[in-house]
């Protein structure tokens, strides 16, 4: 009978911290540019290998409910495969897609755009929850997060680039 109360109690101790577990990563950049170009950069992702530093590819549509398949370039060069699926597009505002394996590791990732002194405020925000969590600090997210930003900061104003006439 011990055991078997020592087991239950070991069960609902890791449905508990699998339940607590959570971390969050954000980052947020201005962008002086309207949120519709904004928005048109961060769906395209057939254009995603021209300027995102962390997501190499990307395929899929951004629709809710579709899948979208990622490749992740970690800061040593490794390549991870990641599958997000879309909760949530609400054009030029919000970009809520979700992935992993419930209880043990998900990622939780919006892009967030608002007005902001003529242009636009887009933050990121990842939330990780899960057991897995408790063990793993998200903390070296923020600088290639960072990253993103600056390039897509920096896509979108070579799209406002006039062009040379020919």
């Amino acid at each position: 009978m011990r055991i078997l109360v020592s087991a239950a109690f070991a069960v609902l101790a890791l449905i508990a911290l699998a339940v607590t577990g959570e971390k969050t990563v954000r980052t947020t950049v201005i962008i002086k540019a309207p949120a519709p170009l904004v928005w048109s950069v961060l769906t395209d992702s057939e254009r995603y290998s021209e300027w995102n530093p962390m997501y190499v590819h990307a395929e899929g549509t951004y629709r809710v409910g579709e899948t979208l398949v990622y490749e992740r370039k970690g800061a040593a060069g490794e390549r991870t495969t990641l599958q997000f699926t879309i909760r949530e597009a609400r054009e030029e505002e919000v970009l809520h897609q979700q992935g992993g394996t419930p209880f043990l590791f998900t990622y939780d990732h919006r892009w967030v755009l608002e007005p902001y002194d003529g242009g636009t405020r887009a933050t990121q925000i990842e939330v990780l929850r899960g057991l897995g969590v408790w063990f793993w600090n998200p903390t070296y997210l923020k600088t290639p997060y960072v990253d993103v930003n600056t390039a897509l900061d920096a896509r979108v104003r070579d799209l406002q680039k006039p062009v040379p006439p020919s």
